[in-house]
């Protein structure tokens, strides 16, 4: 996975893509949640690590950029890598 790749998925599982069709939106981190069917998808969680790992650099750096560090929905949920 390279950068891009990871911002775009990072933005699906946070629910702020703009493709409302694309699979990580109703199945990712917070599609998943949204209403809760009583199943978490594990998978979502370790893809999740793996954006983290590809965007550490970015992450690790003094000022982050504001997408990265939270990712906001219109509904007013987020999903903050604290790190």
């Amino acid at each position: 996975m390279n950068k891009q790749e990871a911002r775009e998925l990072l933005r699906c599982h946070s629910f702020i893509q703009d493709d409302l069709d694309h699979p990580k939106m109703q199945n990712g981190f917070l599609g998943m949640l949204r209403p809760f069917q009583g199943e978490l998808i594990e998978d979502n969680f370790h893809e999740l690590m793996t954006i983290i790992e590809v965007l550490a650099d970015e992450l690790e750096k003094p000022s982050v950029e504001r997408e990265l560090s939270t990712s906001s929905t219109s509904k007013g949920e987020s999903l903050y890598l604290c790190v």
